[in-house]
């Protein structure tokens, strides 16, 4: 069963991310912003990332376009907001997805968004349980360098609680 990881930058710079990732000896890094830009973490913006990561040894992967959650592509939207159902239906998306599952098999990856709250983010709301159907392990790197799986992640975000109203 493949493992693949997930972590949000959130505060941190390219240095506080590259010890989290090290830790869990991530191989490549995906990264799943539709956008691949921080107006606050220059460290973040798509060419300083890309060279950041090569030279810590580190593989970086943009596909925002096939994994990222906020799709310009209005089929894939309901009133103007990402409509998740439509997107993981999509061929870019499950081609995307086959990508990460297939390098997963031969490395440790690790999926990347800006967002240091998975389950505030559609790491963990929409790529956690897609990748969780297609029978891989997910584990999310938190904002303090913790291991958290699917179910520890939506536990710490909604203290047990069920959303009673599907949202």
């Amino acid at each position: 069963m493949p493992v693949i990881l997930t972590a949000g930058y959130g505060q941190d710079d390219f240095e506080g991310l590259k010890r989290r990732i090290q830790v869990q000896r991530v191989d490549r890094l995906v990264d799943v912003r539709s956008n691949p830009f921080s107006k606050h973490q220059e460290d973040f913006r798509r060419p300083r990332i890309d060279r950041l990561c090569e030279e810590a040894g580190i593989k970086y992967t943009f596909m925002g376009l096939q994994l990222g959650g906020k799709p310009s592509d209005p089929e894939l939207q309901t009133n103007g907001q990402p409509d998740f159902k439509k997107i993981a239906k999509s061929g870019e998306f499950r081609s995307g997805m086959a990508q990460v599952i297939e390098w997963s098999k031969a490395e440790t990856v690790c999926l990347l968004c800006g967002c240091e709250k998975p389950m505030r983010c559609h790491r963990g709301t929409l790529l956690g349980p897609e990748l969780m159907a297609r029978d891989c392990t997910v584990h999310h790197i938190d904002e303090e360098g913790r291991v958290l799986t699917q179910d520890d992640a939506l536990e710490r975000e909604t203290g047990g609680q069920m959303d009673l109203f599907g949202g």
